[in-house]
């Protein structure tokens, strides 16, 4: 978003004033939210609230021993190194902190992907938040794609207000006679009035505008940042879904080894009537108390050790038998069912995996998107407690009223996916775990369901949570609708 680019823009000019001939010290967390970097001249305090990245200048470090038990010191092979400059790329959200050994502190502010890492030779030796795995991969921009001006030619403001989700009273409020006399004071007011990130005004923000002053009815972001952006989003897409995919037919590999080994237990071993009828003819034999007795086999004359329960009598264990005898011909045919639902879902994924191994773009994954089509189930459509939608292969329901949320999650399985808007009232919604694996495309279109059926379906943007249908609890006694979560991730939704 455009503040987010101000807000890096300005932060690098800050920080270029502020460090300069300035020596980096030491740098040390608290906790997983917190990083402080020394320098001689003050410390960068880092703060990843609200699944963003935030920056504040303090005058001097809070106190290490206060905290003794729980500090960690980071990026220690840095400390020592002269600052040698502080740069950003236009409209990105990248800061470059350039050290005198070459290396690189880098302030990456992409959301709730955020970090603080140290590159060296263009590969990164070391990050902060250690839950970002695929930080260990990441690429800067490199040294070229740098530029002292900012490439103004694109689309009109007027284009790209009227697609942004701001009010119409935004619109109204666009100073053209300041964009035309370049009155800094008031394009800057504008500016951070339209932002969606709160930024506390900073006295030498106006150093942020030099960079950009020129052709102000016209901009566009960098070609060559655009084509960066896409690469890492594409590889990160990429290797989140063949990490899904290698899971997934991992999983099933196991389940299909587990129901083959149980199967041929079932249609080898004596079937419970068999071992029932054996307990009746020798019942005169058998006392009550005993937990195993070892009789012949009719058929083949050999002993065979069958489990009693010893408060029961011979008739009774006899009886026990014969009802769960009823059971194992269903037993049988579901593990067949289960063999041949696994065995085509498990070749789907490999045939998929290759898909995904061969895309080299967006385009390939949108080659995979299932046809959409919108159907409910109008029949008895007003008896359901809740709604049934038909999305491709998936089927998603989504509860109609409190009361109704509460009935869906009775009917729903543990292994569902359940969605709803994070901190307001709304409808839960639940794909059906059906045997094929939940893609990127279905989870897209429960959230958006998640997040016009809420009370913020108004604001534009929506934090959806989602997990697991077993790890959403009911708690005793709760109003209809309320639940807690054991766990959960977020994804965001543009209404």
């Amino acid at each position: 978003m455009l503040a987010h680019f101000w807000y890096y823009q300005i932060w690098s000019n800050r920080l270029s004033r502020l460090l300069e001939a300035a020596r980096f010290d030491y740098a040390i967390s608290f906790d997983k939210d917190n990083l402080y970097l020394e320098f001689s001249t003050g410390v960068l305090w880092c703060r990843f609230v609200h699944q963003e990245l935030w920056l504040q200048w303090l005058d001097e470090l809070p106190s290490r021993n206060a905290q003794k038990r729980h500090n960690q010191v980071q990026f220690k092979s840095k400390h020592g190194q002269s600052v040698l400059g502080v740069r950003c790329q236009s409209f990105d959200r990248w800061i470059e902190i350039s050290l005198s050994d070459g290396s690189v502190l880098g302030i990456k502010g992409f959301g709730r992907q955020s970090n603080v890492l140290a590159i060296a030779n263009n590969e990164v030796i070391s990050i902060f938040r250690l839950s970002q795995k695929g930080d260990w991969d990441f690429k800067s921009p490199l040294p070229g794609l740098w530029p002292n001006q900012m490439n103004l030619v694109g689309f009109s403001w007027e284009t790209h207000l009227r697609q942004r989700h701001w009010p119409q009273s935004a619109w109204n409020q666009v100073p053209w006679n300041a964009l035309e006399s370049r009155d800094e004071q008031s394009v800057l007011a504008w500016l951070l009035g339209l932002s969606d990130a709160v930024l506390s005004p900073i006295p030498d923000a106006q150093i942020a505008l030099e960079l950009i002053w020129g052709d102000w009815t016209r901009w566009t972001l960098p070609e060559q940042t655009q084509e960066w952006a896409r690469t890492l989003s594409f590889q990160e897409e990429k290797a989140r879904r063949l990490a899904h995919l290698e899971q997934r037919i991992r999983q099933l590999n196991a389940g299909l080894e587990k129901n083959r080994i149980r199967l041929s237990e079932l249609e080898t071993r004596r079937s419970y009537k068999e071992l029932g009828d054996l307990i009746l003819s020798h019942a005169h034999h058998i006392h009550t108390g005993v937990s195993s007795v070892r009789l012949p086999d009719f058929y083949t004359g050999e002993y065979l050790r069958i489990k009693l329960d010893p408060k029961l009598a011979a008739a009774e264990n006899a009886q026990r038998y014969y009802r769960k005898a009823k059971n194992e011909p269903m037993e049988i045919e579901e593990r067949r069912n289960q063999l041949q639902r696994m065995s085509l879902e498990c070749e789907t994924c490999k045939q998929q995996l290759e898909r995904v191994l061969q895309a080299s773009s967006f385009k390939d994954f949108r080659k995979e998107k299932a046809p959409v089509v919108y159907k409910t189930n109008a029949v008895n459509e007003a008896s359901r407690p809740f709604k049934v939608i038909h999305w491709g292969d998936y089927q998603i329901w989504m509860g109609k009223s409190a009361k109704s949320n509460d009935e869906l999650l009775r009917a729903a399985a543990k292994q569902d996916l359940w969605f709803h808007a994070k901190g307001v009232t709304g409808s839960h919604v639940l794909i059906r775990r059906t045997g094929l694996p939940f893609s990127s495309e279905v989870m897209a279109h429960a959230a958006k369901l998640a997040a016009e059926n809420s009370k913020a379906k108004h604001q534009g943007f929506v934090s959806v949570q989602y997990t697991l249908r077993k790890y959403v609890v009911k708690p005793k006694g709760a109003e209809p609708g309320l639940v807690h979560l054991l766990q959960e991730e977020t994804m965001d939704v543009f209404l």
